[in-house]
């Protein structure tokens, strides 16, 4: 997954919150 490493690269808190935006919870919280 490209978008998951360039989010990872970004911070782990981003790659969490692309995740979250994949699965769609609806409850992601972006720090």
């Amino acid at each position: 997954m490209e978008a998951a490493k360039r989010a990872y690269s970004v911070g782990p808190s981003a790659m969490l919150y692309l995740i979250g935006v994949i699965i769609g919870d609806g409850e992601v919280h972006k720090d």
